[in-house]
């Protein structure tokens, strides 16, 4: 599972907010403005899953350490969904 959180047209890193799921990606290489996340998940099938709705919330960052939470639904082309929905941690 990644997501990716890019602003749009912006020279700075991301930081401390929300962060919602973006719906005009036309691709990865152009600028985008919010989230593109996928999933792929062997037992669920061979079909990824790509960001549908939701946010991501960074509440702490330091150099070493992410914190924040995550509300999102993915989609297959199938139309099955994964709801992920929980804090994180991440560490460098």
């Amino acid at each position: 599972m990644e997501f990716l959180i890019s602003k749009q047209n912006a020279q700075h890193l991301i930081s401390i907010g929300k962060y919602e799921i973006s719906k005009n990606i036309d691709g990865l290489l152009d600028d985008f403005d919010g989230i593109f996340g996928f999933a792929n998940i062997r037992m669920l099938g061979e079909k990824p899953f790509f960001t549908d709705k939701g946010k991501i919330v960074i509440t702490q960052m330091s150099d070493k350490t992410l914190r924040g939470y995550v509300n999102v639904s993915l989609v297959s082309k199938l139309g099955d969904t994964i709801y992920l929905k929980g804090s994180f941690h991440a560490v460098r």
